[in-house]
């Protein structure tokens, strides 16, 4: 790269000169996105997209602003135990800023944040709370304590239930495969089998 000063004399740049040539609509696609660039490339939401300051001729969401409207677009997995802990991730847009800007709750039950699985903007996950019986209900976001959102995806409180164990006894020195049969046995986030000594 050379720079030219006065259309004919160039400029010595004896060292190497790096230059990013970025458009701020293709760096990000949605308010949250571009509300957490870096403030760098001076990319603001304005007018239903992410564009540079100059650029912005109606209103614009400042830097430390929050973007409306968040959406729920995904939540995994959508069944957990009644007892609760199941570590639910819930993936959209403009989901804050921060995890303080995130509460949650699933069919009406707290759903506790996990800070240091938030990712801003676009996801989170929470632990589900337990409940006294089975239940099915949406997610309901609040973000920053005024804007919300409600997945239409619905999570299932279910009561796993083993019906059958094959065999039923296996040698002590361990090794025996054993099939389990019954309901929901294949609910939550994290799934463990415990045999305990008789």
């Amino acid at each position: 790269m050379s720079v030219v000063w006065d259309e004919t004399k160039a400029l010595d740049t004896p060292d190497p000169v790096t230059v990013e040539v970025y458009k701020c609509s293709q760096l990000a696609k949605t308010c949250g996105q571009c509300g957490t660039m870096d403030i760098d490339y001076q990319c603001y939401w304005c007018e239903q997209q992410c564009a540079m300051q100059d650029q912005c001729t109606g209103v614009k969401i400042p830097r430390n602003g929050t973007c409306p409207a968040p959406q729920l677009t995904k939540i995994s997995p959508m069944s957990g135990p009644v007892w609760g802990g199941t570590s639910v991730t819930m993936e959209g847009a403009n989901l804050g800023k921060q995890a303080s800007d995130i509460h949650a709750t699933i069919g009406g039950e707290a759903c506790e944040l996990v800070q240091s699985e938030y990712v801003p903007a676009t996801s989170f996950v929470c632990l589900t709370a337990p409940v006294k019986k089975g239940q099915i209900g949406t997610v309901e976001v609040t973000v920053a304590g005024k804007y919300n959102a409600t997945s239409n995806q619905q999570f299932s409180y279910l009561q796993p239930t083993v019906s059958r164990i094959d065999p039923a006894k296996g040698p002590v020195s361990g090794g025996t495969i054993v099939v389990l049969k019954g309901r929901n046995l294949d609910i939550g986030s994290d799934i463990q089998v415990l045999v305990e000594r008789a």
